[in-house]
């Protein structure tokens, strides 16, 4: 099933083809909720230095459908106080269309229902299977291999997590994408087949695996909406602002040679 929605994913590239001149995509890895080193207005100077014709934000894809964003009583208000936590991807595009009011918005996550509750939900749930795990090691309880494969998970995992409250320019460093991309890997082979085999993780285990494929197909979706909207653009540059662990996979599918006529995948510094 996967592999023939990633067929189709693929074959979008074929309906652009002969694009005279191809779109610039630029990928920008955030913290959504941000940090010290990264608030909205760091990222609005982004913007504004890309000059992107298209936002896409990591929204369910059925907001902005008018390609809009609208503003909304007291949300900037609520946000000073506290009172809504807005992501700072939402509030640097604010500002930005004040500068350029003929922006495109557009949404490119699938729709999660109860997005909030998912988060939260998702949140508990890895505290507690880290904290399995962890005991699993500590108990001397992995098996052969198993625990140099945790070690390296560790330590990766550790690099992730050192770099969650760090500037734009560590979040999109290309040596952590492929940190993030080792991580999810592990998750989704070793990490994944210990939750299947030790008692120890039983409790996480439906969880665990749900969790893995609904995060693949998230990212498939992700790249299909993003790819419905590029049908519809020439020329243009188009900033997708997603979350760090998202990137990897979102900049290695339209990074693939199919898109090559199409898409002009912009690496960091996006600037000289």
């Amino acid at each position: 099933m996967k592999r023939k929605f990633l067929g189709w994913l693929l074959g979008c590239g074929l309906v652009l083809t002969g694009y005279a001149q191809p779109n610039q995509l630029f990928i920008i890895g955030v913290k959504h909720k941000g940090s010290k080193a990264l608030n909205h207005r760091d990222l609005k100077a982004l913007l504004e230095q890309v000059g992107p014709d298209v936002v896409l934000l990591e929204e369910d894809s059925n907001t902005y459908t008018d390609g809009k964003l609208h503003k909304i009583f007291g949300e900037k208000t609520a946000a000073f106080l506290g009172i809504w936590k807005i992501d700072v991807e939402r509030r640097a595009t604010r500002l930005y269309i004040d500068k350029k009011p003929g922006l495109y918005v557009g949404a490119f996550d699938m729709v999660i229902p109860a997005r909030n509750q998912y988060v939260n939900y998702q949140t508990q749930m890895e505290a507690g299977f880290d904290q399995a795990l962890r005991q699993l090691f500590a108990d001397g309880l992995l098996k052969g291999t198993d625990s140099l494969y945790y070690n390296h998970y560790r330590t990766l995992n550790t690099k992730v997590l050192d770099a969650i409250d760090s500037s734009l320019a560590v979040l999109n460093r290309e040596t952590l994408m492929d940190t993030v991309r080792q991580v999810m890997s592990l998750e989704n082979t070793q990490i994944r087949e210990w939750s299947n085999r030790y008692a120890q993780l039983e409790n996480y285990r439906i969880w665990f695996n749900g969790s893995c494929d609904f995060w693949e197909l998230r990212n498939q979706r992700m790249c299909a909406n993003i790819a419905d909207i590029l049908v519809n653009r020439k020329g243009q540059k188009i900033v997708v602002l997603t979350g760090m662990m998202h990137k990897y996979f979102l900049t290695d599918f339209f990074k693939n040679n199919k898109w090559a006529n199409q898409v002009t995948v912009v690496g960091w510094p996006f600037l000289p």
